[in-house]
């Protein structure tokens, strides 16, 4: 009895390496890159498998040690050699790929220095086009504020590439997620993959120094997150987009860019715009009443009074308004007196804001008694998120 029962559950096992091609292909592609190709070294049958995954292919050369060879060489000359290992290794591992698409394709990096990569660079984004991700990141930022110049592919050099791959119309006609950090992309080309992307739920360009009268308009079924941010040349910006549920802006202070956003309720500024936000309220009135969650990220604060005072007068208002939470969060802090005198009382209320977030680096006895307008404006206010940064120096 126990015998058949042995030869019965042997017979219901059913090993890995059984499994039909496909299917191990399917598993691969839920693993890393890095685990996907450390499975060609099991068997014969298993060497190529990896080239036909579909799901993540991810590169991130500050996470990719392995690939790192320092030895003996100065700092300089091994951040070269991390440069030039890393691009081969990138430029290896996507001519090897034999799949006929990728789900996401996410490449960092931030070692960049020399001009010369912009026709790596520009193979990375033709390999998306050929894949039709579905997701797509380019980020070439340095914590050093470094900035490289890479210029993204035009219209012209876009459609005639993909031409050439033979790839079906629209260019990106799959993109779903698109995050471009420290990649200078000009204006019609934006507008261009808007209109061809009609998947696009995410959208993310950040210190792009060629962005400079950008529109996000609809008809744009699918955008739920959009993020600009720092594009030092923006001289407009216009967002209709019906759908659009959540927002970053950090920048210069523009006119209103918030058109048409019935359905907006989470909204992270900085910048100049963040300081218009909170001093000349009235100029974002149509918008501001429908906000749930709020981000204020600010470098230097301007207002009236001590911080010792607003720690005081923010208690006494958490009290008297029953927060649900409160977080404090001000790292070698002490207090000194400062008075200043344009504190805004003029708020529009603010009725649905139920989450609220203030993230500042400032000087010590900068006053925060702008705040209170804002806890004072938002009765059905949750959440209250307070982060203080105070510089060493």
């Amino acid at each position: 009895m126990q015998e058949e029962e042995e030869k019965q559950n042997a017979a219901a096992t059913v090993k890995i390496g059984d499994l039909p091609e496909d299917m191990l292909i399917h598993i691969l592609s839920r693993m890393s890159l890095k685990d996907a190709v450390r499975t060609s070294v099991l068997s014969r049958r298993w060497r190529y498998l990896w080239m036909y995954t579909s799901g993540k292919l991810e590169f991130d050369d500050r996470y990719d040690r392995d690939i790192t060879l320092l030895d003996d060489a100065d700092e300089r000359s091994g951040i070269v050699i991390k440069r030039k290992k890393f691009k081969t290794w990138v430029k290896h591992i996507l001519k090897l790929h034999r799949g006929q698409r990728v789900d996401s394709l996410v490449i960092r990096f931030t070692n960049l220095r020399l001009r010369y990569l912009s026709s790596d660079i520009d193979s990375w984004i033709y390999f998306a086009v050929k894949k039709e991700v579905k997701v797509f990141e380019l980020n070439l930022s340095v914590e050093d504020g470094f900035h490289c110049g890479y210029k993204f592919p035009n219209i012209e050099k876009l459609l005639s590439r993909s031409r050439e791959l033979k790839v079906k119309s629209p260019v990106f006609g799959s993109l779903r997620s698109l995050r471009l950090v420290d990649v200078d992309i000009d204006d019609e080309v934006v507008k261009y993959l808007l209109a061809s992307c009609t998947c696009v739920e995410h959208l993310c360009i950040r210190a792009s120094n060629a962005t400079k009268n950008l529109e996000v308009v609809d008809p744009l079924a699918n955008l739920k997150e959009l993020e600009i941010s720092d594009c030092c040349n923006l001289e407009s910006l216009e967002i209709s987009a019906k759908n659009l549920v959540s927002c970053t802006y950090q920048g210069k202070e523009i006119s209103s860019p918030f058109k048409k956003t019935p359905n907006l309720t989470e909204l992270t500024l900085g910048g100049e715009f963040c300081h218009s936000f909170i001093f000349e309220p009235n100029k974002h009135s149509s918008y501001s009443a429908q906000l749930v969650k709020l981000v204020l990220n600010l470098k230097t604060l301007v207002g009236g009074g001590a911080f010792s005072l607003f720690l005081v007068s923010l208690c006494l208002s958490c009290i008297s308004l029953s927060y649900k939470s409160l977080t404090l969060s001000c790292p070698n802090a002490f207090c000194q007196t400062s008075e200043r005198t344009n504190v805004p009382c003029d708020l529009p209320q603010l009725d649905s804001l139920k989450r609220l977030e203030l993230n500042t680096v400032t000087k010590i006895g900068e006053s925060f008694l702008f705040f209170l307008s804002l806890i004072k404006a938002s009765p059905n206010l949750h959440e209250l998120k307070i982060k203080v940064n105070f510089p060493t120096f």
